[in-house]
């Protein structure tokens, strides 16, 4: 059965139709394609493009995003948030986030870099957990990180 995000008497994040974690992802990846298409919004005109919405429904667009971003922030601020270290390929680490019980990030290698090559040692997996743990309770989902990030955490790239 499809899931009508645009349907006001239910709740898509309080859905029981998938655990969280995979509830907040696909929010997210359509949230995220909201994103790209306003930004073909913006450099589309209503005489250059047949698809050009009106401005106040871009805007009204951004409005619902901002709300259910808070919405998702909110819920991982609340929850009870753990970092658990693995063992992975070629005698390396990588991380999980759980929320609540339920497993929200798998991380098997290093994020940002080519390749699969999971962290040198138990401590670098834990810094990277606890830096997107920190990107997590304020707000991010998923969180991003970069090369510049790993090498400020001092991250092995190897």
């Amino acid at each position: 059965m499809p899931i009508d995000l645009w349907d006001n008497q239910k709740s898509f994040t309080k859905s029981n139709r998938f655990p969280m974690n995979l509830q907040t992802i696909i929010l997210l990846s359509f949230m995220q394609c909201l994103i790209v298409g306003l930004h073909a919004q913006v450099a589309c005109t209503a005489t250059s493009c047949p698809l050009a919405l009106p401005e106040e429904n871009i805007d009204s667009i951004r409005v619902e995003m901002g709300k259910q971003i808070k919405l998702i922030a909110d819920k991982f601020i609340k929850a009870d948030l753990k970092i658990v270290i693995i063992n992975v390929a070629d005698k390396r680490y990588g991380y999980q986030i759980i929320s609540d019980g339920n497993m929200l990030i798998e991380e098997k290698s290093i994020p940002a870099i080519a390749g699969y090559i999971g962290f040198i040692n138990e401590e670098e997996a834990r810094r990277v957990a606890e830096f997107a743990l920190q990107r997590i309770k304020a707000g991010e989902m998923p969180p991003s990180i970069s090369i510049e990030d790993l090498k400020r955490l001092q991250i092995t790239m190897e």
